[in-house]
């Protein structure tokens, strides 16, 4: 028998016998998109490793709501896989759970996903368990001791704005108003910024600030700024009110724009809001002498 093996063998082509033998002990390769680090999953459309003893399959949906939540567009199987670095058998036990929880919906016509109506669901109860003057008094409180400056948050109610919380300044010569009072809203830098209705769109950080000179009352001025929810849904606006003559100056206003501008980004971020319109404004608080909207007008 042993000589017939070995003609058999000297009949196969050794290139076969050598392909053969790597095919058998050939290791899978690991995908890159996903890899482990120590204790926690590293996912590219997160950009950061998940909580340390947290539950996998949690993160994995996490960042599959994410990223439909960050895309402009109903998302394609194989675009989530890319963005999220998930193998699409693992995307499509994820979907089924969130569509069945309605945090996600499959579009019959083309197969595509979108958040789903649980998402709404979710963000009304939110806003039902928030108490705005406990959320912005501290940040208003430390706006007001880093400017001097009086400190108001307004939001809008109906056709006019009202102040829901306030932080007085230690000038002697400053504006004085009582929360909940109603003040007009095409009068102020806040009532400009609470009229806007284009806060959902891509925000100029140049014009982020609003600024009015003597439009409400001759002597005052004031400075503002929008506090941004979900999707880039107004909350309500956070600004600073004193005098014309101090406002005018460019140093102080320089100081009074930066920290607004924190004061601003920090309650946008409580809110689940998008900084990057902030974060583009201070940036340019090092390249512009002063960020202005409208320059002082002068008095008859």
């Amino acid at each position: 028998m042993a000589p017939a093996c070995n003609k058999m063998r000297r009949c196969i082509p050794r290139q076969s016998i050598i392909r053969a033998t790597l095919c058998e002990f050939r290791m899978p390769r690991p995908r890159k998109p996903l890899e482990e680090t120590g204790d926690a999953l590293r996912s590219p459309v997160v950009g950061e490793t998940s909580a340390v003893g947290g539950v996998a399959a949690v993160d994995r949906a996490i960042a599959i709501l994410e990223t439909l939540s960050k895309a402009k567009d109903p998302q394609s199987l194989a675009a989530l896989a890319r963005s999220t670095g998930l193998y699409k058998s693992t995307l499509l036990r994820l979907l089924a759970s969130l569509i069945h929880a309605r945090l996600v919906h499959i579009q019959p016509d083309d197969g595509r996903y979108r958040l789903g109506s649980a998402v709404t669901d979710l963000a009304r109860a939110y806003e039902r368990h928030l108490d705005l003057r406990r959320i912005v008094q501290g940040p208003l409180d430390r706006l007001a001791a880093a400017t001097g400056e009086s400190a108001s948050f307004f939001v809008r109610e109906g056709d006019s704005r009202v102040s829901i919380a306030r932080a007085e300044g230690i000038q002697e010569v400053r504006g004085v108003s009582t929360a909940g009072m109603p003040l007009p809203l095409d009068r102020g830098a806040a009532g400009r910024v609470l009229s806007r209705s284009d806060w959902h769109r891509p925000v100029d950080a140049e014009t982020l600030i609003v600024a009015t000179f003597g439009e409400r009352v001759p002597e005052l001025a004031g400075i503002a700024v929008p506090v941004l929810g979900p999707n880039s849904r107004l909350i309500g606006s956070v600004g600073l009110a004193g005098t014309v003559v101090r406002f005018s100056e460019d140093a102080n206003r320089i100081r009074m724009n930066k920290a607004l501008l924190e004061c601003g980004r920090e309650l946008t971020v409580e809110f689940g809001g998008d900084v990057t319109p902030f974060d583009d404004a201070l940036a340019l608080q090092s390249d512009a002498p002063a960020m202005t909207s409208r320059k002082p007008r002068k008095r008859s």
